[in-house]
């Protein structure tokens, strides 16, 4: 006697019902010279692809920060301060490494 599996197909409709995701790279602010800036207030941090990201509110809306290490000093800032972050240029650490160098500034 053999027996006969039956293998039965079910679709999911969890591909009709996921979201469309698109990046914002227009809003990540990126910096082509030294003196380049951003002013606004700080917005709350949210968890980014690398780890956390800052916002800065503009004028112009929401400008989301590139994760950078020399940016983690705006943790010590509370919410809503204005603050200014200004590209300073690309440097070279002791070991040789090249990083972009920043310097936050907040409204007294």
């Amino acid at each position: 006697m053999t027996s006969r599996m039956t293998v039965k197909t079910v679709k999911s409709d969890k591909a009709a019902t996921a979201p469309k995701w698109s990046l914002l790279e227009s809003a990540i602010w990126s910096p082509a010279k030294a003196g380049d800036n951003v002013t606004g207030s700080l917005g709350a941090p949210e968890m980014g692809p690398f780890g956390e990201q800052h916002t800065i509110l503009t004028t112009d809306g929401a400008t989301v920060l590139p994760h950078l290490a020399a940016l983690s000093d705006l943790s010590r800032v509370a919410l809503g301060t204005m603050v200014r972050i200004t590209y300073t240029g690309d440097k070279v650490s002791k070991a040789g490494n090249t990083y972009k160098a920043f310097t936050i500034e907040v409204a007294a």
